[in-house]
């Protein structure tokens, strides 16, 4: 996937890194996390990868099945705004 139209793809990919991050200290596979946030593997892997950009509502199932709160899936991502 391309980000042409996308706008902060640095941070897409290290929110990603986050996602796997705390995926992993969960002790979750990407199957196991996807089928608690209610996605297909394939979104979590593209996820994970920096190649999908995501929806508030996969954000809140996110947090939810890693049972921790929406602030933590975006440590440490810091918005270049320049």
């Amino acid at each position: 996937m391309t980000f042409g139209a996308v706008k902060y793809p640095k941070e897409i990919k290290v929110f990603g890194k986050n996602i796997k991050k705390l995926r992993k200290a969960a002790g979750l596979t990407q199957q196991a996390l996807a089928d608690d946030a209610n996605v297909s593997r394939k979104t979590i892997q593209r996820i994970e990868n920096g190649e999908y950009v995501i929806s508030i509502e996969t954000i809140f199932g996110l947090a939810c099945a890693l049972d921790t709160e929406v602030s933590e899936l975006f440590l440490p991502v810091k918005l270049n705004c320049r």
